[in-house]
């Protein structure tokens, strides 16, 4: 038996919850860095999509008092947009005239 983790309508990438819904900037940079150019461009063909049709649906919700399923939802999102540049514009993971990921310090200003 299959637990669903998606709203309803998105029911089509539950497939992808597993290894792309990531919760946090610094966890998201990590798993875009950790990825093959391949694996990147197969999730953004999976969500792009999808991706208005997500921002619509999760536009109805208050960002900070969204339900477990939308939350999910909310990340598998962010994590697009992580992606995206990647894919979009360098072919790569790892974007090309940027500080060293090492050295980048991400700061969180919610709780």
């Amino acid at each position: 038996m299959t637990v669903e983790k998606l709203p309803a309508d998105f029911s089509a990438l539950e497939f992808l919850v597993r290894e792309w819904s990531v919760r946090g900037e610094q966890a998201r940079r990590a798993k875009r860095l950790a990825s093959s150019a391949e694996e990147l461009e197969e999730f953004y063909k999976a969500m792009i999509e999808k991706i208005e049709e997500i921002a619509a649906y999760l536009d109805r919700f208050p960002l900070e008092n969204l339900p477990p399923r939308e939350m999910v939802l909310l990340d598998l999102a962010l994590m697009f947009m992580e992606v995206a540049p990647a894919v979009e514009l360098f072919g790569n993971p790892n974007l090309p005239y940027s500080m060293d990921p090492e050295r980048q310090v991400i700061h969180q200003t919610r709780s």
